[in-house]
């Protein structure tokens, strides 16, 4: 008698007919964050591709647990979406919450519904041809460089994104994902992704994203280390020492002092951002105001005195956990702390050494990058932007990967 799935496991899985539809619809579904800087246009792909994704997810055969969606992910979301209750503006909440849940919670849905190195090797493929289509852009379309309209970020490339940090976002995944496979399987294809995508990482000219990439590909080597036994505790030291120079080097710097401390633009603004949200948390801090309700594009900015004019004006707090605080109280955040970073890091660590368990040292350090990119910015639920994506599928394909490892043993 046949079994009632194939044993969906590492490089063993074959993709038959049946699947293809899934994968269509995968691809689809990262058009609007690859390829369209459109917010309101990821809406209407997100609420088309909703129906049929539930459908496929619920009739495929791939073995799951928790209907495949990592249950504190689905909780968060569900906060998100229950904050528009209690926010002082209930209908813009719903539509914001929805439009930062749904199109994550679909590639969620659809990276359960196929093996997960088939999403992988999906991702992997789209996110090439979006670094190759970034760069074409930026030498052909005057949109793919900010104009001297933007200032203090004039000449920075977007590409096909809305901003150079989330195109930065995309360049330092590309570099530590494409560099990766270079080094492991040296062909021309490999370097000349490898190569596009720094080039392309430098010219958005996103301290934060370069940084975070030297940081998440030496957590990268870590992890593929631990796996591999007897120097996990060498490793760390040796990263730590490294880590501790490193910093040490630039805060000595009077250039990158200025930036820290003294320039309202940069971090320092930061600091005054994160003041003020504080400080308006603190009147609601379990609940919070209702999804991106106080910080956040498209809503009502509620701050009254902000305690810096940068402020003011800011469209979000430049951090995650601060934006996640604000809208859901401490519940949301412990919900998001725990399905977005605590419970991957913890599942990736104790991954045995003998399994092969690609993918997931990719996808644990791409959730490094994010979880110290969402000190500075604010990708979580961040509609369907790169980071906030990319955050979501490593974590979906982590999860998957478990999953099904655990149903074949």
């Amino acid at each position: 008698m046949k079994p009632p799935y194939p044993p969906y496991f590492g490089n063993e899985i074959r993709t038959d007919g049946s699947k293809k539809g899934v994968e269509i619809l995968f691809v689809i579904a990262l058009i609007p964050t690859l390829f369209i800087g459109s917010n309101s246009l990821s809406y209407v792909f997100s609420l088309l591709l909703l129906p049929i994704s539930v459908l496929v997810h619920v009739t495929s055969d791939v073995p799951r647990k928790w209907y495949g969606i990592p249950i504190w992910i689905g909780l968060a979301m569900a906060i998100c979406i229950a904050s528009s209750y209690w926010s002082f503006t209930p209908l813009v909440t719903l539509h914001l919450a929805l439009r930062g849940t749904l199109p994550a919670f679909i590639l969620i849905l659809l990276i359960g519904s196929m093996p997960s190195h088939r999403a992988w090797t999906l991702f992997k493929r789209c996110l090439a041809v979006s670094i190759v289509a970034s760069l074409i852009a930026v030498l052909l379309w005057d949109h793919a460089v900010h104009s001297i309209y933007d200032p203090l970020i004039a000449g920075s490339w977007r590409g096909l994104y809305n901003h150079k940090n989330e195109a930065g976002a995309v360049g330092a995944v590309a570099t530590i994902i494409f560099t990766d496979a270079w080094l492991r399987r040296k062909s021309k294809l490999n370097f000349t992704i490898a190569i596009a995508s720094i080039v392309f990482l430098w010219g958005t000219q996103s301290r934060t994203a370069l940084l975070l990439t030297v940081i998440a590909y030496m957590a990268l080597l870590f992890i593929r280390r631990w796996y591999a036994g007897g120097y996990g505790r060498a490793v760390v030291g040796f990263y730590s020492i490294l880590g501790t120079s490193v910093i040490a080097m630039a805060l000595s710097n009077a250039e990158i002092q200025y930036w820290l401390f003294n320039d309202p633009y940069n971090f320092t603004g930061r600091v005054g951002i994160w003041r003020t949200a504080i400080s308006v948390w603190s009147e609601r801090p379990w609940l919070g105001f209702g999804f991106r309700s106080i910080f956040g594009d498209d809503s009502p900015n509620l701050i009254g005195d902000a305690v810096t004019p940068f402020a003011a004006i800011a469209p979000h707090p430049h951090s995650s956990y601060l934006q996640t605080m604000i809208g859901t109280g401490l519940i949301g955040l412990f919900l998001m702390a725990l399905g977005l970073v605590v419970l991957p890091v913890a599942k990736t660590i104790s991954i045995g050494s003998t399994l092969n368990p690609e993918p997931v040292p990719l996808c644990f350090a791409i959730i490094v990058f994010s979880t110290l990119r969402s000190v500075f910015e604010s990708p979580a639920f961040q509609f369907a932007r790169p980071s906030w994506i990319f955050w979501s599928i490593s974590v979906a394909i982590l999860y998957a990967f478990l999953n099904q490892r655990r149903i074949s043993q």
